[in-house]
């Protein structure tokens, strides 16, 4: 694929060569529909093009149909590069490149890719920077592309304004650093040198909301001067402190089962609506099995163990992913708590996708 889009690169503008346009459109197609089958995201409205659809002689039968941007394609390649897990030699050889793409929805797409790589890596030296990107990508995408009118195939204005830190999103800006948090406390570890760390890139980058965030992360993880399972039961905190909350208590190996079943009930109920529904949440899925898998072993604090226990054991080692796995373990687990379950708890878990 990269060998066919650099030499597509190099062909006449669509403007001046109608076979060079009817490539593009082809090879985007087929590139676009690629990426979105290895990352298990095809959508419906999006057809699984036929063979040798790019050496067809066939003219495409819409009319007045966009160019496709040589960025677009580039994207593609580097999420198929992603999900199939082929390293991140493309990624690096345009980085620069698409970081500053005219087209702002690419931009986007691409910051998001980036997210996703620190995410995987754990390498979240410089994750504030690129939460900071990445909401400034947003911003910029909302202002041209939602307020003022320009399609999704547009590129920006030459004259497009950076956006002050008064128009990022906070609350995108938060839900990028909890799914860092997610990330390492499936995966790693949250230390007081890397909060010292994000803290010190959020002040450089002016980034308040998210400095006094941290400050509330290293007095639940670190300090421990504020109870994780007060602020849990505090709706009138904002959901991004509560959700951090939530996930102290489920780290705690001290969590009983009632404890921790209302915990995954708040997070099954909240975070499908969120950023970490598509960026972490393979982490999600492995806290809450790990933690099921820990109760299994203290059996003394379960209801009916030799019964409930092996059934739940056998969901956790399901070998459905995300949503739908979360779901079958969170319904065998209300079988070992060893108090009523509320029947909007059983309903969410089984409603799971």
């Amino acid at each position: 694929m990269v060998e066919g889009l650099t030499a597509i690169d190099q062909l006449p503008a669509d403007d001046a060569d109608e076979g060079a346009f009817l490539l593009r459109k082809r090879a985007g197609h087929t590139m676009m529909w690629i990426a979105t089958s290895v990352a298990g995201t095809p959508t419906k409205d999006f057809s699984e093009p036929p063979p040798a659809l790019c050496s067809s002689p066939e003219p495409v039968k819409a009319a007045g149909l966009p160019s496709t941007p040589s960025d677009a394609m580039w994207v593609n390649i580097l999420e198929f590069e992603f999900f199939a897990e082929l390293g991140e030699e493309q990624f690096r050889a345009h980085e620069a490149r698409l970081k500053a793409s005219r087209y702002g929805l690419i931009r986007l797409s691409f910051n998001g890719l980036q997210l996703r790589r620190r995410l995987r890596s754990l390498a979240l030296d410089d994750f504030v920077q690129t939460v900071g990107e990445w909401t400034n990508s947003l911003a910029l995408c909302r202002r041209y592309y939602k307020e003022n009118g320009l399609t999704a195939t547009d590129p920006l204005p030459t004259d497009a304004i950076r956006p002050d830190r008064q128009q990022v999103d906070d609350e995108m800006a938060l839900s990028g650093m909890l799914s860092a948090i997610f990330a390492l406390a499936a995966r790693g570890t949250i230390t007081k040198e890397i909060l010292d760390l994000w803290m010190i890139s959020a002040e450089g980058a002016g980034l308040s909301a998210v400095r006094r965030w941290l400050s509330f992360v290293v007095a639940i993880f670190v300090d421990e001067t504020i109870k994780a399972e007060d602020c849990v039961n505090d709706s009138s905190l904002a959901w991004p402190r509560q959700a951090l909350a939530s996930i102290r208590v489920a780290v705690d190996t001290a969590a009983g089962p009632v404890e921790l079943l209302r915990i995954h009930y708040y997070w099954a109920k909240n975070l499908p609506k969120t950023l970490m529904d598509s960026f972490v949440l393979a982490d999600i899925e492995h806290l809450v099995t790990t933690a099921w898998r820990l109760l299994c072993e203290k059996r003394f604090l379960l209801r009916t163990p030799t019964r409930s226990v092996p059934v739940l054991e056998e969901a956790c080692a399901s070998d459905r992913t995300g949503w739908q796995k979360i779901g079958v373990v969170l319904t065998a687990a209300c079988d070992v708590a060893p108090a009523t379950v509320p029947s909007e708890f059983q309903q969410m878990f089984r409603e799971l996708k």
